[in-house]
């Protein structure tokens, strides 16, 4: 049975297996949304044979681990070592988000969850096995995440949450703070990067559902609230970056 914890009590840890699950800005950005939707995020690890990501992914303060070893199932080990590891540590993660479709890791979510542990698997749509679906707390496919994070969850570990509504006006204010201080810092004002940085530094948006204007619209997509702002003339956005206006 998964932990009985308030939102703010959750915290969140993330494994992603590169070789399995292709990763790219985009759906980046949706696994800090579901996490951050169901509590603290501690940690997102990507595990990868030598390929050419490092350099976007220290955007989103992804920890990234080089595992050039080819004996057969090295990376699966090494994800399955470093979960284990992190379980046992002062701060354990309340929910493991797997994203892998890899069969070989049913016995660790079975292990996981005699342990306590919520156990959510994010796979690519075609590439999963279908005991891993079945073994896991909860289950999403990664081109459906856009969708899924725009409503309510249902499971057993997203009951509880809180889900709230940020005005228009205020979400505007934490977006320009959010570019300014990103170009003071000669970051990435690109979407992942600037959503990632308003929810860790603004906790009512951190919480918030969507986003609503005073005449009721609703935005659920951070790339559709970004279009509004841009359309209002409120920031400027040029080759997918974001400027003040």
């Amino acid at each position: 049975m998964a932990t009985q914890l308030s939102t703010k009590q959750r915290s969140i840890s993330i494994y992603c297996d590169y070789q399995n699950v292709y990763l790219n800005e985009e759906t980046v950005s949706l696994l800090y949304n579901l996490a951050n939707s169901l509590g603290k995020l501690l940690s997102i690890k990507v595990y990868y044979n030598p390929l050419d990501i490092k350099k976007f992914l220290e955007f989103h303060n992804v920890t990234c681990i080089d595992f050039p070893c080819s004996l057969p199932n090295s990376l699966d080990y090494r994800i399955f070592s470093d979960i284990i590891k992190d379980i046992c540590q002062s701060q354990s993660p309340d929910i493991i988000i797997l994203v892998s479709g890899d069969g070989d890791f049913i016995d660790l979510v079975e292990t996981l969850k005699r342990l306590g542990k919520h156990v959510i698997v994010v796979a690519q749509s075609g590439n999963v096995n279908a005991k891993l679906i079945n073994s896991a707390n909860e289950f999403y496919y990664l081109n459906d995440l856009q969708e899924l994070m725009g409503k309510p969850l249902t499971s057993e570990a997203s009951t509880q949450l809180t889900l709230s509504e940020l005005s228009y006006r205020e979400a505007i204010k934490y977006l320009i703070r959010a570019v300014q201080t990103a170009l003071s810092q000669n970051k990435s004002t690109g979407l992942g990067y600037i959503n990632d940085l308003m929810r860790k530094s603004f906790p009512s948006y951190q919480g918030c559902h969507c986003i609503r204007t005073d005449n009721g619209i609703k935005f659920s997509r951070f790339k559709k609230f970004i279009e509004a702002v841009v359309s209002d003339g409120k920031i400027i956005m040029k080759d997918n970056q974001l400027f003040l206006a």
